[in-house]
């Protein structure tokens, strides 16, 4: 008698074992939400999709099995849209505010032929990844994205008809880490420096062909990007010498500046920038000789000067210093030397 209940519990414990391993399965699989589905469903019908990537999304198909959707494997909620070069088009549909837990949306490398990005996109509160990168869109850059408080990731970029009338807005994505707007005109707005130096947590920042110039540099004799890692500025007007705001960003470790008709000698302040791994200054104005400086940069693997006719003089022997260097370019300079005698 006294062993009588653990055999009876035995198969109980089995039981319940067994229910729980079939709704964690069932969790697995990713048991679609009805009112999500028929959502997407809509939001199918309005785009167009002539390479018909889309044929997954059927009705009798569970949406979670759908190519491009990702849903929870907890909770079965879509949280994912990969649509990035799905050779879509049409209308974006603002059926999409019916996922509600939907976190990540990439419609980059589409063809939305012009079509204003939707303002609708900033009251999807739980976006952390937005990328609608290459995917022709235009018009104005809709100011509700900055209701988007948890966003990390934001990519506007090569989209050729973007403009922005300002960008107070964007100070409000306090926790974004990526920001790219290449190819936005940003002329309109004299302040963008004062704006995005607001976003604490930023570590990358792709600003090429933006059309910023002279009369848009600050007149802040810093910037307050404390955590940025990566700044790409090439293709813009700026015109002038390298402002002394860029020197006190002192975690970066990329830096590219093609392009920009800077002029005025390469600074001796460059040598502030310890971390720096890539440095590009191609197809610039400057003039006189490499800074000495050059020899701090003990990260620095690429180094690139060309087209800067007025570059002179002989390489530093502080370039010897730069031992992790792994390229160096600088035709189209009068600089003389050897660098093999210097590494």
């Amino acid at each position: 008698m006294r062993n009588s209940r653990p055999v009876i519990l035995f198969p109980l414990l089995c039981f319940l074992f067994s229910i729980i391993s079939m709704l964690c399965e069932a969790n697995t699989l990713g048991v679609c939400n009805e009112k999500e589905k028929h959502a997407l469903l809509r939001f199918k019908q309005a785009l167009s999709d002539p390479a018909n990537r889309l044929s997954s999304w059927s009705i009798n198909e569970n949406c979670c099995r759908w190519e491009a959707v990702r849903c929870s494997n907890v909770t079965g909620r879509v949280v994912e849209l990969h649509l990035s070069n799905f050779a879509l088009g049409g209308e974006i549909s603002s059926t999409l505010l019916e996922l509600e837990f939907l976190s990540y949306l990439d419609l980059s490398m589409n063809g939305f032929g012009g079509r204003p990005i939707p303002s609708f996109l900033g009251s999807m509160g739980s976006l952390r990844y937005l990328d609608l990168s290459s995917a022709g869109f235009g018009g104005v850059v809709p100011h509700q994205l900055g209701n988007l408080s948890t966003l990390r990731h934001l990519d506007l970029g090569y989209n050729s008809g973007l403009y922005v009338e300002n960008l107070d807005w964007i100070s409000h994505l306090s926790f974004l880490k990526y920001l790219a707007l290449d190819w936005v005109d940003l002329h309109r707005e004299v302040h963008w420096l004062e704006s995005m130096s607001m976003i604490p947590f930023l570590l990358e920042l792709h600003l090429s062909d933006c059309r910023l110039d002279r009369n848009m540099v600050s007149s802040l004799g810093y910037a307050n990007f404390t955590s940025l890692t990566a700044l790409y500025l090439s293709w813009n007007n700026f015109n002038l010498e390298i402002p002394n705001w860029l020197f006190n960003l002192t975690s970066l470790a990329i830096l590219s500046l093609p392009n920009n008709q800077f002029k005025g000698q390469i600074s001796e302040s460059f040598g502030k920038l310890k971390y720096l791994e890539f440095l590009n200054l191609d197809a610039n104005s400057f003039h006189g000789p490499i800074p000495t400086s050059i020899g701090n940069l003990s990260s620095l693997r690429y180094l690139f000067l060309e087209e800067n006719q007025l570059i002179n003089g002989t390489l530093p022997k502080s370039l010897g210093l730069v031992s992790n260097l792994e390229y160096l370019r600088a035709g189209g300079t009068s600089l003389t030397g050897n660098i093999s005698e210097l590494l």
